[in-house]
């Protein structure tokens, strides 16, 4: 399940540091990108297969977090197929973040241990990433 988040934190970052537009378009809309250890989806191309929703959301127990993650995944969904501008794309992306970093943190779970994506640095405590 932190996959998801640490997946997505580390994409939102990558598209802050891009240092060009055409490159933070790429990542946003690139079949497969590489953000640091291999290939992953793009944002769109992830978005497509909705396997954050299916493999994550939809799993979720408790119903009004469920909704609530699932109504901001579907707003950053028609935001990024709707082709919007890099500004547009980011403001959605952050959103999302702050909800889903808050589910997360109101069921426990305080701190990232991913071994892949480290943007925030090394197993960061989610009150102290700052998007």
């Amino acid at each position: 399940m932190t996959y998801c988040l640490e997946f997505y934190l580390a994409l939102y970052k990558a598209v802050l540091d891009a240092p060009t537009e055409s490159a933070k378009r790429a990542l946003i809309e690139g079949a497969e990108i590489n953000l640091g250890f291999g290939g992953v989806p793009g944002l769109l191309e992830d978005l497509k297969h909705d396997e954050v929703l299916t493999k994550f959301l939809y799993k979720i127990l408790n119903p009004s977090t469920r909704e609530q993650l699932t109504g901001e995944y579907y707003k950053l969904k028609i935001v990024v197929t709707n082709e919007a501008t890099i500004d547009v794309v980011v403001s959605a992306m952050k959103v999302f973040l702050h909800v889903l970093i808050a589910a997360f943190r109101s069921n426990g779970i305080e701190r990232l241990a991913s071994a892949f994506f480290k943007p925030y640095g090394d197993q960061p405590r989610l009150e102290e990433i700052s998007l």
